[in-house]
């Protein structure tokens, strides 16, 4: 009786290790790291809106990162506890012309009807999170997309950079500034007005297209929102 025991075992033991993997293996292995990738950008473009309502309005409340890049220390004061900066990150606010051709540098500008405000937090994306298959342009891994996605959900001004056509009208977007990069959302892909594409700082991380929407690399992680 004992041998037919230990024998069970055995069979059973040499069963565990040929059973066919979790269907959901890797959403519950794979996507939280990535989620925790994402939510560095996510925590810090919130703390960069947090600073930026905090020096409203701008004529009276002048700062040197506003409109600009928004230094890190600033960003660190208005997050919480347990933030975790990410320098590969930046955020930036721009004060932008009525066709979104033109950035301005004045912070009265950015109290000006005729102004439009953005705040834009970007960075690129990790080699290890991008699809090496696509042979034009390298787009998010699915699990980084899901990531993406069970984080911000439906609604969210987040998703990866692209090259658009700069003369074509996107489903929801106009794009009236012509530009020639948007921003890929889970159903839709909006425009980046073309100043803050031709931002120096904005290209030197993100240029992922020429003037003619053609790819050239550089894919990034981008969360736009105007207030």
């Amino acid at each position: 009786m004992y041998i037919w025991v230990v024998l069970a075992t055995f069979l059973a033991a040499i069963a565990s290790f040929t059973l066919a993997p979790r269907d959901d293996i890797r959403k519950v292995t794979v996507e939280p790291l990535a989620e925790a990738h994402v939510a560095k950008l996510i925590n810090k473009h919130k703390a960069a809106g947090k600073y930026v309502y905090s020096k409203m309005p701008y004529a009276t409340n002048m700062v040197a990162d506003i409109p600009g890049l928004i230094d890190n220390n600033n960003i660190i004061n208005f997050a919480g506890t347990f933030y975790n900066d990410d320098e590969n990150y930046y955020s930036q606010m721009f004060c932008l012309s009525e066709d979104w051709m033109t950035a301005s540098s004045d912070p009265a500008d950015c109290d000006d009807i005729h102004h439009d405000r953005f705040l834009i937090t970007y960075g690129r994306i990790p080699y290890r999170w991008l699809n090496q298959r696509n042979e034009d342009v390298e787009i998010p891994t699915s699990d980084f997309l899901n990531a993406i996605y069970n984080i911000i959900g439906k609604g969210g001004r987040m998703g990866y950079s692209i090259a658009i056509d700069p003369n074509a009208t996107l489903e929801h977007d106009e794009n009236k500034s012509h530009s020639p990069v948007g921003i890929k959302l889970r159903e839709e892909t909006i425009s980046i007005p073309l100043a803050i594409v031709n931002d120096a700082q904005f290209r030197s991380i993100c240029n992922i297209a020429d003037g003619g929407g053609n790819p050239t690399g550089e894919t990034c992680l981008v969360y736009l929102n105007s207030f």
